[in-house]
């Protein structure tokens, strides 16, 4: 879009010379006045030049509007990039969150693993009910739940990245840790 308003500027500054028109006429006895024995065309030679008076207010006003579409592209340029950077930068935050929830879930559900494990050796020992063990079970599996649903939302953020940046994640945080 700023290419096309460069284009319109300048066709707007030169927009004047397609109204500026220039005309002659010479007839053939001004070319060789021995072939009429008396001339009867006056004047023997027209010249005109057209130049309409609008063409002053006009041209200098098409110029500036067409800088004016210029400038309002190079701000739509500069808002279109600052939306993009805000909308990547917000991804990008709730991939760290989801990144740091997945941390925390990860060492939640090794927990309750471990507590599952237990409660399974305990109940094959008969030292506790089968509804404590199934309560141990359930909290296992609710845990292990709560982390697949984390890792499907921090793959999701990372995709909602890489669609709006067009280059995988770890290239960028790699060429990032390197500077």
């Amino acid at each position: 879009q700023i290419e096309a308003a460069k284009a319109k500027v300048g066709l707007a500054k030169s927009e004047w010379l397609n109204v500026v028109s220039l005309a002659g006429n010479i007839n053939e006895f001004s070319i060789d006045p021995s072939k009429a024995p008396t001339n009867i065309y006056y004047p023997r030679y027209n010249l005109n030049v057209s130049i309409p008076f609008g063409l002053f207010g006009t041209h200098a006003n098409s110029v500036k509007a067409a800088k004016r579409e210029l400038s309002i592209t190079h701000e739509e340029k500069e808002d279109k990039i600052q939306e993009i950077k805000t909308e990547v930068l917000s991804k990008y935050q709730d991939y760290i969150m989801y990144k740091q929830q997945l941390a925390l879930q990860t060492e939640v559900v090794q927990n309750e693993y471990n507590n599952y494990l237990q409660a399974q050796g305990k109940f094959q020992r008969g030292e506790i009910q089968i509804e404590d063990y199934n309560k141990a079970l359930k909290n296992y599996n609710t845990e292990l739940t709560s982390k697949i649903s984390l890792q499907r939302n921090l793959a999701v953020a990372k995709l909602e990245i890489e669609k709006i940046i067009k280059v995988p994640l770890e290239t960028v945080l790699t060429s990032a840790e390197n500077n």
